[in-house]
This record gives C-alpha cells, structure tokens and sequence, in this order.
C-alpha cells in the first residue's frame, strides 16, 4: 500500500492503495467552537468529478458563474485571503460573493457550504 499527501495548507487529500484500487480521502478541516478539532473526511475513487457536484449545485441555487468560481475554491480548501489571490479579485469582492452565496443556498458559514457539497 502507498500513501501521497497533497493539496493546499487547508485541506489534504491523500491517495491510498494502488492504481485499480486506490481511494482518494479528502480531508476538510472545520472550525470548532469548542476547540475541539474536526474535520470532513470523504472517501471517493480517483478522479471524482467534484465538479459536477459544484454545477448542480450552483444550478440548484442559482449561482452566477463568479459565485460558482468561489464555491469550488472554498470546497477545495482555500481561505478566503487564498481565494482572492486565486481568483485574481478583491477580498471584499470575494466577501460580497460568499455573502450572495450564504443568501441564495441557505447556508450560515462556509462548513456549511462545504456539508452542502460534500452531501450533494
């Protein structure tokens, strides 16, 4: 069996076991109020198409393409200081996005747009 840690700072994704049977686990930390560390693990094949689960998603919710863009480099782990250099725009452009997208999903706080993801 062979591991191979990569991704950004935020998240981890690590590949285990050989070509034909190898499993990715995507590991998303969560803020905790309690100190207490958590984490999201998820269990797919190699190759998973995230980001068909982000299209549904942002067509669900109706998200415009720039809010999509957003969504899929959060739910990749990346903070939102991270994310404005990524997407080459503004904090607060990017603080307006996220804002837009709490309105239009539901949701309250990135974990849980990450759930909303990781579920969908």
């Amino acid at each position: 069996m062979r591991a191979v840690l990569a991704g950004g700072a935020a998240s981890r994704t690590l590949r285990v076991g050989e070509a034909d049977t190898a499993l990715e686990v995507q590991l998303v930390p969560l803020r905790s109020d309690e100190g207490v560390a958590q984490v999201i693990a998820t269990l797919r094949p190699p190759g998973a198409d995230r980001a068909f689960r982000l299209s549904s998603l942002a067509r669900r919710f109706g998200l415009t393409p720039a809010e999509a863009r957003l969504l899929e480099t959060l739910c990749a782990g990346a903070s939102l200081r991270q994310a404005s250099a990524h997407l080459g725009v503004a904090r607060t452009t990017v603080r307006t996005h996220l804002q837009r997208i709490f309105d239009k999903s539901g949701a309250h706080r990135q974990a849980d747009l990450v759930r909303m993801v990781l579920a969908a």
